[in-house]
């Protein structure tokens, strides 16, 4: 008995804990074996391939590309996962980093 609690509360809490812990850090493993994924299948330079070659090279239909295949990934996999796909095809296609 921790401080007088009921050992039954304590235990629930507990679980509750690592429950709400690890959900986030399922999703981030799961973009980061998409990603990968992406990588090892030579996936991702194919993709930038065409998607350079569907916008033209036009910056803003290359956004409104990354933007659609974002809210798919989002979709497919989780919150978080447009971030960890998107940002390294942005800067792939020459977009610059964003810095303060």
């Amino acid at each position: 008995m921790y401080l007088g609690s009921d050992p039954l509360l304590v235990s629930g809490a507990i679980v509750k804990g690592v429950h709400e812990a690890l959900t986030p850090l399922t999703i981030m493993a799961g973009a980061i074996c998409l990603f990968e994924t992406m990588e090892a299948t030579r996936c991702l330079p194919f993709m930038m391939r065409e998607m350079k070659a569907l916008t033209g090279g036009h910056g803003v239909a290359e956004l409104c590309v990354i933007y659609c295949f974002a809210m798919m990934v989002e979709g497919a996999s989780g919150f978080g996962t447009p971030v960890a796909l998107g940002a390294p095809m942005l800067i792939s296609l020459g977009h610059p980093k964003f810095e303060n």
